[in-house]
């Protein structure tokens, strides 16, 4: 899986490109977590994401619990269908904010005028 990470304010915003599985969920969670302790509020853009597996399932709810525990949130954004199948299936949705689009984001205005410059 490739992983890119842009600081947007008191947002983080990880894009997600490929698979979210046993081999790529550790490395994600060591990246994701360090930047939860850092008190930010945590986006995920999964419009790359290919699939999801219950290693994928773990890591999104141990993001969920981590960042209720210092009162921040996680969100989730662009799924593809297949994605979005299991994630719902799994009941994750129920722990974060699930937005369609990229642009439908909190932050959205300054992912524009930052990706411009």
């Amino acid at each position: 899986m490739e992983l890119k990470k842009e600081v947007f304010g008191v947002w983080i915003l990880f894009t997600l490109k490929g698979r979210l599985d046993i081999q790529t969920a550790p490395d994600f969670d060591k990246e994701l977590l360090p930047e939860i302790e850092k008190r930010l509020d945590i986006a995920l853009d999964a419009s790359d994401l290919k699939y999801i597996s219950s290693m994928g399932i773990r890591s999104l709810m141990l993001a969920a619990k981590k960042t209720s525990e210092v009162n921040r949130r996680v969100a989730i954004c662009g799924m593809r269908p297949e994605v979005k199948k299991v994630i719902e299936s799994a009941g994750v949705d129920a722990f974060m904010d699930v937005y369609d689009n990229l642009s439908d984001l909190p932050f959205a205005a300054d992912i524009h005028t930052s990706r411009q410059a």
